[in-house]
């Protein structure tokens, strides 16, 4: 039997996943405004300062994020598990209620060992096939979590 999973918020990494190869990962942040923006709360964790996040992504990707955790603006840095519990602090979930997406194991490793899903980006054809498995695993949840309760 396949594990259900209750998502209701996912975070990602900028460099490395929405800044890959010295531009903005158009193709990803494109599908977390169409496909994963409106069923969860979103969010960035970063090692990276204020400054370098505004130089590196426009405006209008930056709003794409509910919440943006920074190491600079909050004191601490990826693997620590402060800065996991200060994203998930800011989108109100549990860690269990979250997945967690960087390109780095250790930041990944250290992520599930709180709790959270992870995904170690490779590039975005590998995040579909992982993300879509969470995904395909919360709608069966969704969709058999009312049956037979007589409404």
């Amino acid at each position: 039997m396949v594990k259900k999973y209750m998502i209701k918020a996912i975070i990602f990494d900028c460099y490395g996943v929405l800044w890959v190869n010295d531009s903005c990962n158009t193709r990803l942040v494109t599908y977390i405004e169409r496909h994963l923006k409106s069923r969860f709360a979103c969010g960035m964790l970063s090692n990276a300062s204020r400054r370098e996040i505004d130089s590196l992504l426009p405006r209008e990707v930056q709003e794409v994020f509910d919440v943006q955790i920074l190491s600079g603006e909050v004191g601490y840095s990826k693997p620590d598990p402060a800065i996991y519990t200060a994203a998930v602090q800011a989108l109100d979930v549990a860690f269990s209620e979250a997945i967690f997406i960087d390109d780095r194991l250790a930041f990944t490793t250290a992520a599930r060992a709180l709790g959270m899903q992870t995904i170690c980006y490779e590039d975005y054809d590998q995040f579909r096939e992982e993300i879509s498995f969470y995904l395909d695993n919360i709608k069966s949840y969704e969709r058999n979590r009312g049956e037979g309760d007589g409404g």
